[in-house]
């Protein structure tokens, strides 16, 4: 099972209940059926935009609540996310895309996307697994960085497992 669904879950047992909130987010507090439509529209946007099950993403957004958002509708799709402070990625991670709310000079990604909130306006219809593909718990669906040591950014990979 996906992380993404797990929340999903708790987006259609209380709807109205908040389910994110940042001090200084442009989006204020967030519902969980607005963090539903979020979810899906951004996963419907992103599939449109090419980005498919296994591809890595690195996000580089400062807003907090979208950051989860665009990591839990790009996880719902499938895409590994990786959250970064700079768009300097390492190579090894071979990221597809970097996903930005802001022009960045970037290296070792495929392209950027540069987002804003309008990513997360739309119909909020969940894209169909036949659409997205259905994944297994141990395939890769998060990265984290860690500078360990050395100090250089070391990537770690988390499966749903």
């Amino acid at each position: 099972m996906n992380i993404a669904d797990l929340v999903l879950y708790q987006c259609r047992q209380q709807p109205p209940a908040p389910a994110l909130c940042a001090p200084g987010s442009e989006l204020g507090l967030v519902s969980y059926a607005r963090l539903e439509r979020f979810i899906h529209n951004i996963g419907q946007r992103a599939h449109a935009l090419g980005l498919a099950r296994g591809d890595v993403a690195a996000i580089l957004i400062r807003d907090p609540i979208l950051h989860v958002a665009f990591i839990l509708g790009l996880s719902r799709i499938g895409v590994v996310t990786v959250s970064v402070r700079s768009p300097d990625l390492p190579k090894e991670l071979q990221v597809a895309a970097l996903i930005s709310a802001t022009p960045v000079r970037f290296s070792n990604a495929g392209r950027a996307i540069i987002i804003d909130t309008a990513w997360t306006e739309g119909d909020g219809l969940a894209l169909s697994d036949s659409q997205i593909g259905v994944g297994r718990d141990d395939e890769l669906h998060r990265v984290s960085l860690t500078s360990g040591t050395t100090g250089e950014a070391k990537a770690v990979g988390f499966s749903q497992q």
